[in-house]
């Protein structure tokens, strides 16, 4: 079925022994869109070096073809709309997944990251907030970022055995590979921490039974990862 049309369902309810009972009913079917939903931004809620670029991808419901985003970038120390090293406002695009070019921000900084979609089908818009903070000039830091293997849509499949999560370090290049070390947690809305016999770690990523996690609850997931020299998280 398209969105947008309409489609005629006919029913018919005939009595065997008398063809003259035979009545049938229209019924006029339009299909409907679920109301745009971001569940999160993909990426984010780390510690990041502003020598390097990073990216962001908002996750959400419904059909990109008909879905637009707005993305808002806030300086947290002071309230004011991000600006670069230069001094001019930072642009970011308005597709799905942004880029945001190295040596753009500050160190040492609070920067949040707002993505407002809008769905052209439902009518309806769905925004959420993350926050990404800048290192100190002199740390060593590990660009970390965390996926879920279970859906594309962010939300947790419940038709699967086992829920994953995989942490990729973006600048593998620098950091000592044969010495890393990753430590996880997930917990619940309420601060509730999975033990170590819940989850099942395998190095640079975990899974949790699916049977464990209740619906229409939020889960945080987080991880620590090192080198011996340098360091970094995300959540």
């Amino acid at each position: 079925m398209t969105l947008t049309a309409q489609y005629k369902v006919q029913v018919i309810a005939e009595y065997e022994g008398d063809a003259s009972m035979t009545i049938f009913k229209d019924v006029i079917v339009q299909p409907s869109s679920p109301p745009v939903q971001v569940a999160l931004i993909q990426g984010c809620n780390r510690v990041f070096s502003p020598n390097s670029s990073f990216s962001l991808t908002a996750v959400y419901n419904t059909d990109p073809k008909t879905t637009t985003f707005v993305w808002q970038c806030t300086d947290k120390a002071t309230g004011s709309v991000c600006f670069s090293t230069q001094y001019k406002y930072i642009t970011l695009g308005n597709s799905e997944t942004i880029t945001v070019d190295k040596d753009i921000f500050f160190f040492g900084m609070q920067y949040e990251f707002k993505v407002t979609a809008f769905d052209a089908n439902s009518r309806t818009n769905s925004s959420i907030t993350c926050m990404m903070y800048s290192s100190a000039a002199r740390d060593m830091i590990i660009d970390v970022l965390i996926e879920g293997e279970a859906t594309k849509t962010g939300f947790i499949d419940f038709t699967r055995e086992q829920t994953a999560f995989k942490a990729f370090v973006t600048n593998m290049g620098i950091v000592n590979r044969n010495n890393l070390k990753y430590t996880w947690k997930i917990s619940d809305s309420s601060g509730k921490v999975f033990n170590a016999k819940e989850i099942i770690v395998y190095q640079n990523s975990i899974g949790v039974l699916t049977s464990l996690l209740n619906r229409n609850t939020l889960y945080s997931v987080y991880v620590e990862v090192t080198d011996g020299v340098r360091w970094g998280n995300a959540t």
